[in-house]
């Protein structure tokens, strides 16, 4: 399991698979990931997952 600090900021990636990531704000984007949303805390870019990812 993956321990998040929910203090520190984070961006939403997503990838051309409609495939969704939380990644620490300080790090670049890898190849193939675009950001989607934020930065923000955690709690907030799960939110927006939860109400933006549709399986197609």
């Amino acid at each position: 399991m993956t321990m998040r600090n929910t203090s520190e900021e984070y961006v939403v990636l997503a990838n051309s698979r409609n495939e969704y990531c939380l990644w620490a704000a300080f790090m670049d984007v890898p190849s193939g990931w675009e950001v989607q949303y934020g930065p923000d805390v955690s709690d907030n870019c799960l939110e927006y997952v939860r109400n933006n990812w549709s399986i197609n």
